[in-house]
């Protein structure tokens, strides 16, 4: 009698606990909302893609592309101007270090070697600082 007993509370109880599950639909809990940006931060967002875009075309610009390194890219005043500092091998073989500066209003991207380059160096980057965010573009590209 007594395995008879244990049987049927097994099974009731298996049977409650079927009835418990089915009757509690798998819940999904969302994920909480992300905070929202603010204007400031959206608008640095937009900014540091164009940084890594911009480091992308230098990159893609180079005789040898793999021996680019990107030293410093520097987000200047409220979107004005990226400016950038790098190495990359020359025809020679030696390593040449070489600035541009990217100005996302207009999409022009300037190296040490374009023409208008040094008045855009000036007038956007030369003696004046900015949030370095070199890591950010590293890690994007």
């Amino acid at each position: 009698m007594g395995k008879l007993m244990s049987i049927l509370i097994g099974a009731f109880a298996t049977l409650w606990l079927l009835g418990q599950i089915r009757s509690e639909p798998n819940k999904i809990v969302p994920a909480s909302p992300a905070p929202a940006q603010t204007a400031e931060e959206k608008a640095e967002d937009k900014f540091l893609v164009s940084a890594v875009m911009g480091a992308k075309s230098l990159k893609a610009a180079m005789r040898d592309p793999d021996s680019f390194k990107l030293e410093s890219a520097l987000l200047m005043g409220n979107g004005d101007a990226v400016c950038y500092s790098y190495r990359a091998r020359n025809g020679f073989n030696g390593m040449n270090v070489g600035y541009a500066v990217l100005v996302p209003k207009t999409s022009v991207l300037l190296s040490s070697d374009s023409q208008g380059f040094t008045s855009a160096w000036k007038k956007s980057c030369n003696g004046k600082t900015g949030s370095e965010v070199v890591g950010n573009v590293l890690q994007l590209m």
